[in-house]
């Protein structure tokens, strides 16, 4: 059942890459979207298919979202699936990134793992910072900020030389 919905999707985003709000396109990309998201797991090729859909694919938000939120299930070293490729991504699917690497690191409980996903996460969205798309430098600036308030948060954190950096740089973010 998987493989049809994935090639349906894909048949669907290879036939129409632009639809409205919705119109019959969307309203299947829904019903594929739905089912999914209850899935106990996904095959690799799946998670490929809707990583794609993801960064490629011009999708009105709910199916963002629901992509973010499958990905951030089913596919935890995702961030390190994108990285090398993440410069030649358009806005939309940054956002999206910057998205998920808060999502992912709200999932961490413990302050050396989050503290290294926090690293991670840092390395993966500073550059875009200080981009030229408004939007892009926004969610990068929040996603970095939400980022370390959450390991802050944490019950074991505490001040490493690392955490330290991090701390400063979105302190001068958050002033200008």
């Amino acid at each position: 059942m998987e493989k049809k919905v994935q090639k349906h999707l894909t048949t669907l985003s290879k036939k129409k890459p632009r639809y409205y709000t919705n119109s019959q396109f969307h309203r299947q990309k829904m019903h594929l979207m739905q089912p999914i998201a209850l899935l106990s797991e996904i095959s690799e090729l799946s998670i490929e298919s809707l990583l794609f859909e993801l960064t490629q694919v011009n999708n009105q938000l709910n199916i963002t979202y629901f992509l973010e939120i499958i990905l951030v299930n089913f596919c935890p070293d995702i961030l390190n699936r994108v990285k090398n490729q993440v410069n030649t991504f358009k806005a939309p699917a940054l956002k999206s990134i910057f998205s998920i690497a808060v999502m992912l690191i709200r999932k961490f409980k413990n302050f050396e793992e989050a503290e290294k996903k926090l690293t991670e996460i840092f390395d993966l969205i500073f550059p875009f910072v200080m981009g030229q798309n408004f939007g892009v430098r926004s969610y990068a600036i929040v996603s970095l900020i939400l980022s370390l308030e959450h390991v802050k948060a944490l019950p074991d954190f505490k001040f490493t030389q690392q955490i330290t950096k991090i701390s400063e740089i979105c302190v001068l973010m958050a002033k200008s």
